[in-house]
């Protein structure tokens, strides 16, 4: 009965609007929290605004620019209000544009006057213009306002957006009591930017992956508080000069080869990174992303000084909230990560953990979200001395970040690890670095592959 009511509902609403300039959506905005409402006429505010070629282009650039994965831009950003602008932002847009103004004249100007002919059916908007107590100060003050409500615009399928070949365009907002759908709005508009039809469409994942769509949201958490890890570009090659008066010219490279592990002692230096990652599929919804973080789990001698003092196994971060973009995931595409997994991974680390996991809004249940594994220490109590091969397991625990899931993890041994950096040992094929022509070795966990590059510094 429930899909028959909605059902009647949907075909009844859709045969009814006749009216462009009444769009709205096919929930009551009335019924809408304030939050909620203010998202709604923004999502169409921008959409209109992007009808326009020059503001599109902008709009398009700037977000593409923003190299963190996440595909979306604030709007204060896009409204050019640096003040309002998170401390990620700020980082990711002077890096980018190396301490100059975003260029989004075109954009702000053509929302300026969206935003004043569109005054009538922008009911939460101007409800928000008089609790600031703005109405003498015109719209550059309610740009502002806007600006302060730490809401971003997420083209949820950037790569495949193109509205100068399909001239229509999707908009909705994130209702946060559910993750896989809302109502939302469809224009279709001609070459002069000119909206020829509008009606409301039910937007999903995978409406979004077959239409150009963007949806507001608010600035999630995470990223508000400076979380994001944001890939960093590799450093492809390692200078040695003769003038170093530290390390001897020669001894730092790439392994280009399988490695015994018995012939890098525990006084070199073995870093260990993960240059790029994939899924096979993504974990998000419409309004979720594939928002992940990885740890280590390792065994460390308690004290340099007393091993015999005790063994410590601890969690180390490798990545955390860091996205894959829905785009790529959907496609197995590769994802830049170089993140580093070990910045020395020791002989008496015989194995670590490696863990996967996601993260949601909705917390997951405690069993989810807590893991109890092993690593294994090659070290001799009896001699205490520091042995190539695993001696004891120690006992390792791990709680999931916020709102995560654990999705995957493995025991890794340092053995396994050097001797299988090259070749197709476990069937997933290789990957060939774009800086070498050199076949690693691809690794399987759950949704995810990797592979690794590995960094050795010989010490005399």
């Amino acid at each position: 009965m429930k899909q028959i009511f909605i059902s009647i509902f949907l075909c009844s609403f859709l045969f009814s609007c006749t009216s462009i300039e009444n769009l709205e959506p096919m929930e009551n905005a009335t019924n809408l929290a304030p939050k909620d409402s203010i998202k709604n006429e923004i999502s169409i505010l921008i959409g209109k605004t992007i009808l326009d070629k020059n503001a599109r282009k902008e709009f398009l650039e700037i977000t593409s620019n923003i190299t963190d994965n996440r595909n979306s831009i604030s709007l204060a950003a896009l409204l050019n209000s640096n003040e309002n602008l998170s401390i990620h932002e700020k980082r990711m847009i002077t890096s980018k544009y190396q301490n100059k103004s975003m260029p989004t004249s075109y954009f702000k100007e053509r929302f300026n006057n969206i935003l004043n002919t569109e005054k009538k059916n922008t009911p939460a908007i101007n409800n928000l213009k008089e609790k600031k107590s703005i109405t003498s100060k015109g719209v550059s003050s309610l740009l502002n306002i806007l600006a302060k409500e730490n809401l971003e615009i997420v083209v949820p399928y950037l790569e495949d957006f193109d509205m100068d070949s399909n001239k229509e365009i999707s908009v909705t907002y994130d209702p946060e009591v559910r993750d896989d759908w809302n109502f939302g709005n469809k224009f279709e508009f001609n070459d002069n930017g000119e909206i020829v039809s509008g009606k409301q469409v039910v937007i999903n994942d995978d409406y979004a992956y077959q239409n150009n769509t963007l949806f507001v949201r608010s600035i999630p958490d995470y990223v508000l508080e400076d979380r994001v890890y944001v890939a960093p570009m590799p450093n492809v090659t390692t200078s040695i000069t003769s003038t170093d008066p530290y390390i001897t010219p020669g001894s730092q490279f790439w392994l280009t080869q399988n490695v015994d592990h018995t012939k890098i002692s525990e006084k070199d230096v073995l870093l260990v990174t993960i240059p790029k990652i994939r899924m096979n599929g993504h974990l998000g919804n419409m309004f979720t992303s594939n928002l992940i973080s990885i740890v280590r789990g390792s065994g460390d001698i308690a004290t340099n000084s007393d091993p015999n003092s005790g063994f410590l196994a601890n969690s180390h971060d490798v990545i955390s909230y860091f996205e894959i973009s829905k785009h790529n995931a959907r496609n197995n595409i590769w994802t830049d990560l170089n993140a580093t997994f070990d910045g020395d991974w020791d002989v008496h680390e015989a194995s670590q953990q490696i863990v996967f996991m996601n993260h949601k809004r909705n917390a997951y249940n405690d069993e989810d979200s807590k893991l109890s594994a092993t690593v294994a220490i090659g070290y001799d109590k009896t001699t205490n001395t520091i042995t190539y091969d695993p001696k004891f397991n120690l006992e390792w625990k791990m709680n999931s970040k916020k709102n995560s899931k654990i999705r995957f993890h493995s025991e890794l041994s340092r053995k396994d690890v050097l001797s299988h950096l090259f070749g197709d040992f476990f069937g997933n094929k290789v990957q060939t670095d774009e800086s070498v022509n050199l076949p690693y070795s691809i690794r399987s966990a759950g949704m995810f592959q990797y592979y690794f590059k590995v960094h050795l510094t010989k010490i005399d």
